[in-house]
């Protein structure tokens, strides 16, 4: 499963986050899109669309190609308007292009479209005739040199297609497409399996709600803040917070898909004004309770000086008089020598728990910092960094100031800006994860 879209618990909210395991892609809300809990499926809310400019988008990557693999798109819907061409799904990204697959409403017909050229469509068939204000399950399946459409789990669509399928690397669209054709109506969960047709014959739909990316976090209740910086690349967001904070880029802080460590982009910062920003709230007060910060990053330069200082700023809540805490690491003009870690209990007193590690330039590690009752424990990859741990006892002061990832931005003068690449941000608050050993992720940390 690399797709898992559904909407928050809260009717009208308009934050959607995927949980799919494969590369957890930001998914982009246009127009009015909301979550609907006056209509719910199997008790769960659904995606309301008004028809008027609303539809959600999932950058593209190799998890979600048609191109040659197996896949199967399913999605719950309950029209309101049966008038007219309506997307349900599409990879049409401009006026004229013929994108993939277009699973649309045309009047009172559900309709499937393929093409092998993108020059034209290779075949239309209708899947089946749908009614206003019913509710029903679609699916869109490939199996080897088979397509087919289902609605209600009934076949009603089937192709014989060649080894590839027209793929232009276009984000999957739903709800709407790039000529409009905006759904009216509620749709559920909409879950994309790679590589895995799922039904290749007649089925029974779910009467269930999809079960939901199987690696989970037990600590996910204590997760104050998630991201894994995905995006369209080049763009400076939007950044998603998995756990509904906003982020706002700085400088030319952008999404590259130069480099990621999963899924398919990473933040990219050039050491010059690049950071994100998180405003001020109670969940990034970490107090003297236990708490974790884990993180990617891979250098791109030493630090630079400033103000006497050679340091570079990964994760912080500090500002002039107005103290709070920074994990930072730090060097000289040709190595990057230590990460460290400064908590304030007031403007002036401080702990600071340091280790030792020599970072080269260009390679990706994982950073932890994990407190557990009042000992800080420093990782870089699996090493410990300060054996036993260090003493950190002092409360950390409640400051008003944003989060920053990216950047320390003491005042207008000391400024610590990391210039490299940043990628699965997590922190974790009245928990400390490890102690004396970490096992660093081999997936993205999990949404749920």
């Amino acid at each position: 499963m690399s797709v898992f879209i559904r909407p928050a618990a809260t009717d009208g909210s308009t934050f959607f986050y995927n949980s799919g395991e494969l590369a957890p892609q930001v998914v982009s809300k246009f127009g009015n899109v909301q979550a609907d809990t006056g209509v719910t499926f199997d008790g769960q809310p659904t995606i309301l669309f008004d028809g008027t400019g609303d539809y959600l988008s999932v950058q593209e990557d190799f998890s979600t190609l048609m191109e040659s693999d197996d896949f199967c798109v399913e999605v719950e819907i309950r029209p309101t308007s049966v008038t007219g061409i309506r997307t349900i799904i599409s990879k049409r990204l401009t006026v004229g292009d013929f994108g993939c697959i277009w699973l649309r409403q045309n009047g009172t017909n559900l309709e499937l479209l393929y093409t092998e050229t993108g020059a034209s469509w290779t075949g239309t068939a209708t899947v089946g005739t749908i009614a206003a204000d019913t509710r029903y399950h679609v699916a869109v399946c490939r199996s080897g040199s088979s397509l087919k459409g289902y609605l209600n789990g009934v076949e009603g669509a089937s192709f014989t297609i060649g080894s590839t399928i027209y793929d232009p690397y276009f984000p999957l669209r739903i709800g709407g497409d790039s000529d409009g054709n905006y759904f009216v109506g509620n749709m559920g969960t909409v879950r994309y399996t790679h590589a895995n047709p799922r039904y290749t014959a007649n089925f029974t739909p779910p009467t269930l709600p999809y079960p939901d990316y199987v690696t989970t976090d037990p600590y996910f209740s204590n997760v104050v803040f998630l991201s894994h910086l995905n995006g369209e690349d080049g763009v400076a967001g939007p950044f998603v917070d998995v756990k509904g904070h906003t982020i706002t880029a700085f400088g030319n802080t952008h999404t590259s898909w130069l480099q990621s460590v999963f899924g398919t982009c990473s933040a990219r910062f050039d050491g010059s004004g690049d950071y994100l920003s998180v405003a001020d709230s109670a969940d990034f007060e970490l107090g003297s309770g236990d708490f974790s910060i884990e993180l990617r990053v891979r250098f791109g330069a030493y630090p630079a000086l400033n103000g006497g200082l050679r340091r570079i700023g990964l994760v912080c809540k500090d500002a002039a008089s107005d103290r709070g805490f920074w994990l930072y690491a730090e060097g000289t003009s040709s190595s990057i020598t230590s990460l460290k870690f400064e908590a304030y209990e007031d403007n002036a007193s401080f702990d600071l728990v340091t280790g030792s590690f020599t970072f080269s330039l260009n390679t990706w590690y994982s950073i932890a910092v994990f407190k557990v009752a009042n000992t800080m424990y420093l990782f870089v990859n699996t090493t410990l960094l300060n054996a036993g741990g260090t003493a950190q006892t002092k409360a950390i002061r409640d400051s008003s100031t944003s989060l920053k990832l990216g950047g320390a931005v003491y005042d207008g003068t000391l400024l610590h800006y990391l210039n490299g690449y940043m990628d699965e941000v997590r922190i974790t608050k009245g928990v400390g994860r490890s102690t004396t050993t970490y096992t660093v992720p081999t997936a993205s940390f999990p949404n749920g």
